[in-house]
């Protein structure tokens, strides 16, 4: 003690500024970050002041770190869980920050962190700098924006914001859930998407989610809600050369706001391409499952580029294979397709409908009574990038019904689809005719096999790809086609996938390799079975087992 009884400087309780620095400090640290040495510095004022000078640039130059500082913030009790996107997205808002993108339209499954890091966490970072930026960010629910607001809000009121900008206040004149404006004149307004005053402007739009669900299968709801976004969100910019539009939503219909807005073309959308533009518009594409081997850019260069492989998930850590193929059962192709892989079909299918498909048998596909086996095979043996597959499938006839027993698939090329003729023979030995269309390379694998494996059956096709399909629809449509349990078979959403975008055309994205397989079969089948199935009686007739070895 001192001689007037006061603690020496260091031994007392620590001051709420020297609180301040060492919270910083510790933050840093946290976050693998250099922080000051305090003991170099005495004043508690000196400390803070040294903080800040480190902290503030490296929180204000990455919103990726911004954001992890924040996380226990606005979801306390909850685990941040890192990824790749979530760099990859915070890049792409960063554009929008410095100008260079004014148009963003973000597609990503539910649940992947776009509206935390987009509608929440992206205007309080932007504030950290120009805390004079006004945004308007609408949902198609108010609660819903109101939710995002408060959270907002909560991070703007924290005692780390505070600390480290300071100057970036809250007025207490004019703070509401919805309405609050900052001491520097900005302001961030949430509503719903048809509940926006007249008058009210922005530097910022974010839409997030403009539609539900349960909307987007009413033509004339969809159909009010994109208008009100075009006429009236749209038309909201304070500067309209110079400030932007962000979305963020799940995709749900071939009509919704992202198409509405963008004018995108769902029915050749790139599998190997995550980025699309579209006029002004800057479109990214984020899949729950990789649909092609896709290399991955970042915008600004912070990762070094990778290939996102086929058949991954996006958040493994979060929402592995075995969560999202569950998912995919629960919701169907068609909504699975449209939320999670952000590819929306018409809906109810094109050609062959949803419900055509919706037919399960659950024994194993080795244990299905039949009167006949079958293969058809769709040949293509090069296997350069955007080159169509070889198809190969097992179908089984049992008086009116056709069930799809197996399917192997591929870009091979000549030796290895030779070797999965062989093999799927091999494991369905009592499979016979073996059809092969023959054009384009069906004549060499053909000629190849046909002194080898007894039943190789080429096929001449007639007429277009479509006119086959179209063919064959009525047998789909009737109830008459079955599909084994796609819980155990990963290749029957990728069938039911593939009948449903089928329109007519193959393209680098749209497939038909299947469908063309697919009708081949059924059309031999019913030339072959149809009309004794329906002249025959219910008397005893040779069943036999689809064995497979």
């Amino acid at each position: 003690m001192t001689r007037k009884g006061r603690p020496r400087r260091g031994c007392g309780p620590m001051s709420s500024t020297a609180k301040q620095a060492r919270m910083i400090a510790d933050q840093l640290r946290a976050s693998g970050l250099e922080s000051i040495d305090l003991g170099r510095l005495t004043n508690p004022t000196d400390q803070l002041r040294a903080q800040l000078a480190v902290a503030r640039p490296l929180y204000e130059s990455s919103l990726t770190r911004f954001l992890r500082q924040a996380w226990p913030i606005i979801e306390p009790g909850t685990e941040f869980v890192d990824n790749w996107h979530i760099q990859y997205l915070s890049e792409w808002l960063e554009l929008v920050t410095e100008g260079v993108v004014r148009r963003l339209a973000v597609c990503e499954p539910p649940r992947h962190m776009k509206s935390d890091l987009g509608t929440v966490v992206w205007p309080c970072w932007e504030w950290t700098r120009q805390p004079e930026l006004q945004y308007l960010t609408s949902s198609y629910a108010e609660t819903l924006s109101k939710t995002h607001s408060r959270k907002r809000r909560r991070l703007l009121k924290s005692s780390w914001y505070t600390s480290l900008w300071p100057g970036t206040q809250i007025d207490p004149a004019m703070d509401q859930t919805s309405f609050f404006e900052s001491t520097a004149g900005g302001h961030m307004i949430a509503s719903s998407v048809t509940g926006f005053a007249t008058g009210l402007g922005g530097n910022r739009v974010i839409i997030d989610d403009p539609m539900n669900p349960k909307q987007a299968l009413s033509d004339a709801e969809r159909e009010r809600l994109n208008e009100t976004v075009k006429n009236t969100l749209l038309t909201r910019l304070n500067d309209k050369k110079r400030d932007a539009i962000v979305l963020f939503m799940q995709r749900l219909n071939v009509d919704d706001t992202v198409a509405y807005l963008t004018g995108l073309d769902d029915s050749d959308l790139p599998e190997d391409q995550i980025v699309i533009k579209s006029g002004e518009w800057t479109i990214i594409r984020l899949p729950a499952i990789a649909e092609a081997d896709t290399v991955v850019r970042f915008p600004k260069g912070g990762r070094p580029p990778f290939v996102w492989r086929k058949g991954q998930a996006l958040w493994e850590a979060r929402e592995g294979l075995a969560v999202l193929r569950q998912m995919r059962l629960d919701l169907g192709e068609e909504d699975f397709s449209a939320q999670y892989l952000q590819r929306p079909q018409p809906r109810g299918g094109a050609v062959f409908k949803h419900d055509w498909l919706s037919h399960i048998y659950y024994q194993p596909p080795a244990r299905v009574p039949v009167e006949a086996v079958i293969q058809s095979w769709d040949m293509s043996f090069k296997d350069k990038e955007g080159s169509s597959r070889t198809v190969g499938q097992v179908w089984g006839r049992y008086k009116l019904e056709n069930y799809l027993l197996d399917e192997v698939a591929g870009q091979w090329d000549f030796t290895t689809a030779l070797a999965q003729v062989r093999m799927l023979k091999k494991r369905w030995p009592m499979s016979m005719p073996i059809l092969i269309e023959d054009t384009a390379n069906g004549p060499a694998i053909i000629s190849t096999l046909k002194s080898e494996i007894a039943g190789i059956l080429p096929v001449t096709p007639e007429g277009s790809k479509i006119a086959r399909a179209k063919a064959v629809t009525p047998v789909f449509e009737s109830g008459h086609v079955w599909l084994p349990d796609p819980a155990r078979y990963d290749f029957v959403p990728e069938f039911v996938q593939e009948l449903t975008r089928f329109r007519g055309l193959q393209s680098k994205t749209i497939k038909t390799d299947r469908v063309d397989a697919a009708s081949q079969a059924i059309s031999y089948l019913e030339r072959t079975f149809g009309l004794r199935s329906l002249v025959e009686d219910d008397s005893p007739k040779k069943v036999l087992l689809a064995s497979r070895r």
